[in-house]
């Protein structure tokens, strides 16, 4: 999968690109959401748990929205999603 970055953008949330790449080396769970955006949910190597938001673009790349620490909700819903086996990678 190939990213393209708006790290300005990640950066307000205090989130690294280095950062957020880690999730996709670790445990994560996907989400679809609206028009064809998935949202990623996944733990860092500092144990923070980030919600990544990709748009699919040709040629099987991926354009980063926005990066950022989840919120209480997403959290929650991550760690379920690993205890119960779903969409985890």
């Amino acid at each position: 999968m190939l990213l393209e970055w708006n790290v300005a953008h990640i950066a307000k949330h205090d989130v690294t690109r280095l950062e957020a790449e880690q999730i996709f080396t670790n445990d994560h769970a996907v989400r679809q959401t609206y028009g064809n955006r998935l949202l990623v949910f996944g733990m860092t190597e500092q144990e923070r748990v980030l919600a990544i938001i990709l748009h699919p673009k040709p040629e099987s790349r991926y354009y980063v929205v926005s990066a950022r620490p989840a919120n209480r909700q997403e959290r929650r819903d991550y760690q379920q999603e690993l205890n119960e086996g779903g969409d985890a990678a």
